[in-house]
């Protein structure tokens, strides 16, 4: 998309969170999703190379196509340490699939970000297919204790919580906004995230808060941290949040984990059913999706994500088998999401495959697929079954390999 492109964009977007009602606003957001990432027709390429932590020596290549944050989260976890990356020009979106077949063999791991709109023709066979970002909603409980008995990590940030006497107020105030937006949101989304933060539109979150408000969380008569909502239905959506975290010390007295008890006490106040915990990196092991999960919360789409990444490799190594043990992804499965992994070392048993379901299932996600160079395990009994396994073996090799077990796994499974 071009500089001018952009700016015009952005005067439309202010005049979309401005002056139209809600229900049209949502219809033209909703085409503006599928449409508007079309229009930026060039994408550019970027190879990145660096150690990959088998070895002192070993050593390895990306090629990446498209920008974004959870590209760069994902192309960077392939490495140990920080990667040299090489700017080699640019494809247009419809001739990509020929440029990744071109390096698909050459790189040791492909990932081009896409728009949703033609994600799927272009994985179909090939490559595996994550979304860009995934949500989480929890129900909202009619006995505020059900909450500490989601989890031990969750009954221990509950009694931090009440330990430190920490309490909540709401805001409707416009100057209460830009406080927030100021003072707590930018300062706290860079820091977290440094130079891959993503931050958002502050008239569409000015939009958002006109919608709903900000739940303070509170010490001492004094705001620590805060959370913008939007009320949206039955759902209270959890936008964007923050702390005055210089030092650490509003996370030590709990305070991110008192966003998501008083929010969900407040949408029990307002005879709301689901709290909408925002969006996540799709990544099983990334702290906030892990954070979420602890809470019982169901993985959900992301209905203001635009985008697709897909993932693909010619030969499956041992540095490969590496970077899925330590990047557990959420994948699209059908209409559905899976994961995919690999074992932390050697082959795959019973006790290590229910362990990794153990840390990394979730409501939400239909099995976990472990990647194995020691070939698939036998589904044993996996035809007899009133329900198919959870946790699932695929051998390993070429990413049009893994994409053919899964999708068979996935229709023979759906017979039983």
């Amino acid at each position: 998309m071009t500089m001018v492109s952009r700016q015009l964009w952005t005067r439309f977007d202010d005049w979309l969170t401005d002056s139209l009602p809600q229900p049209l606003e949502n219809a033209l957001r909703s085409g503006h999703r599928y449409l508007m990432p079309l229009m930026q027709l060039r994408v550019p390429l970027f190879l990145l190379k660096g150690l990959t932590g088998l070895s002192p020596t070993s050593t390895g290549t990306v090629l990446v196509a498209g920008q974004g944050v959870t590209i760069e989260v994902l192309a960077r976890r392939f490495f140990e340490g920080e990667p040299e990356c090489e700017a080699i020009g640019s494809v247009s979106l419809f001739t990509l699939p020929c440029a990744f077949a071109r390096w698909r063999n050459k790189a040791d791991l492909v990932i081009a970000r896409v728009p949703r709109s033609v994600a799927g023709p272009m994985s179909r066979g090939r490559y595996l297919r994550l979304p860009e970002a995934v949500g989480g909603r929890l129900a909202v409980p009619s006995d505020p204790d059900d909450l500490s008995d989601i989890s031990r990590s969750v009954r221990s940030n509950v009694q931090s919580v009440l330990r430190n006497a920490l309490t909540w107020t709401v805001s409707h105030r416009t100057e209460d906004f830009e406080f927030f937006y100021r003072e707590i949101y930018l300062p706290f989304a860079k820091g977290r995230f440094g130079d891959l933060a993503f931050l958002r539109n502050r008239h569409s979150l000015r939009r958002q808060f006109r919608q709903g408000g900000i739940l303070w969380i509170e010490h001492c008569g004094m705001r620590i941290a805060g959370v913008l909502f939007q009320t949206d239905g039955s759902t209270l959506r959890l936008v964007s949040l923050g702390a005055l975290d210089d030092r650490g010390e509003a996370r030590a007295l709990g305070a991110l984990s008192a966003i998501y008890l008083f929010s969900a006490a407040y949408a029990r106040e307002k005879g709301l059913d689901w709290v909408d915990f925002g969006t996540s990196l799709p990544l099983l092991n990334d702290s906030g999706l892990m954070h979420k999960r602890s809470w019982g919360t169901i993985l959900t789409e992301r209905r203001e994500s635009r985008h697709d990444l897909l993932l693909g490799w010619g030969r499956c190594g041992e540095e490969l088998i590496r970077f899925l043990a330590a990047t557990p992804m959420v994948i699209r499965h059908g209409r559905t999401f899976a994961a995919l992994g690999a074992p932390g070392s050697g082959t795959p048993n019973d006790r290590s495959l229910d362990l990794l379901g153990r840390k990394f299932l979730m409501p939400g996600l239909r099995r976990l697929y472990v990647v194995s160079l020691g070939g698939a395990r036998p589904q044993d009994g996996a035809t007899e079954r009133s329900a198919p396994p959870r946790v699932v073996t695929v051998g390993a090799g070429a990413s049009n390999r893994v994409v053919d077990e899964i999708d068979r796994l996935g229709r023979n499974f759906e017979r039983i």
